[in-house]
């Protein structure tokens, strides 16, 4: 992030085939109001996109909530601006990937850079650590003196609060109003029909490019890795295990039985009963 002119370099194996860049910007939120110089909006850019190739980029933050989906900067490639709504979320991850349905080119890379501009003080983060601030020498020397539970460290509990709650209601906002661009005049989709649509991903079904792009909005991270390893589980390798199964000679139309590969990959079925089978 300190280097304007440098960038990180990668490539997409496949269309299957996402990266992930988890970055930190504490010296950013934790400094930003004892030297103004630290008070910075930060800008992620991805660009080299290859030829013909479509690709996205959309931004975690440490819980793996969605806060950001890159847009055409104009220049061919895309951006996103870090959000700046509180002072505590300084973690963020950035994943690659190419859009549904479309190609890659693993012998092209692509750049990931950082850019800095000075931010404004209107903020939540700037504004939250300004409040902080009022009470942070007191509470200093009474946390020296053995002191734990003053009212200006309850003070700043609740600012804390109240910037976390703040934090919350601008990322609905902003799921919001990507939802809203997505569908372009039609109903926002609610809870329950997005946890359909990504059931149905898990079950390997097909999904529009509207669908997709919905799950990117609502979705962590995490929920739609485990999205995405389920349907390959439902399609690609439950019909290599069938296949095989039939080779070997071993019956398993009247069986109902369940497979699972963990984290270590280690191998275990459950619902067989027959010693040799299983």
């Amino acid at each position: 992030i300190n280097k304007p002119d440098g960038y990180l370099k990668g490539s997409l194996s496949d269309t299957e085939d996402v990266d992930y860049y988890e970055f930190n910007i504490t010296e950013y939120r934790a400094l930003s109001f004892a030297k103004d110089t630290y008070n910075k909006d930060i800008t992620i850019t991805l660009d080299h996109i290859p030829e013909g190739c479509d690709y996205e980029m959309v931004l975690y933050d440490e819980e793996g909530n969605q806060v950001g989906i890159g847009k055409e900067n104009g220049n061919g490639g895309l951006s996103i601006t870090i959000p700046n709504w509180n002072s505590d979320n300084r973690g963020y991850t950035v994943k690659v990937q190419a859009k549904n349905g479309s190609t890659v080119n693993p012998d092209a890379e692509y750049h990931l850079s950082f850019q800095t501009t000075q931010a404004d003080k209107s903020h939540g983060a700037y504004q939250e650590m300004a409040e902080v601030q009022k009470y942070e020498g007191t509470v200093r020397k009474q946390m020296q003196e053995g002191l734990t539970d003053t009212e200006e460290m309850r003070a700043i509990k609740e600012i804390r609060q109240k910037y976390k709650a703040y934090y919350t209601e601008q990322m609905e906002k902003l799921h919001q109003k990507q939802a809203e661009d997505v569908m372009q005049g039609g109903a926002v989709p609610d809870d329950e029909q997005i946890h359909n649509l990504l059931e149905k991903k898990a079950a390997g079904g097909e999904l529009t490019e509207q669908e997709n792009a919905l799950l990117n909005i609502f979705c962590t991270a995490a929920e739609l890795d485990r999205a995405n390893a389920s349907a390959k589980m439902n399609t690609t390798v439950k019909d290599r295990i069938s296949a095989d199964l039939q080779e070997a000679g071993i019956d398993i139309s009247d069986s109902t039985f369940s497979i699972k590969i963990g984290a270590d990959g280690q191998v275990s079925v459950d619902g067989i009963q027959d010693h040799a089978m299983k």
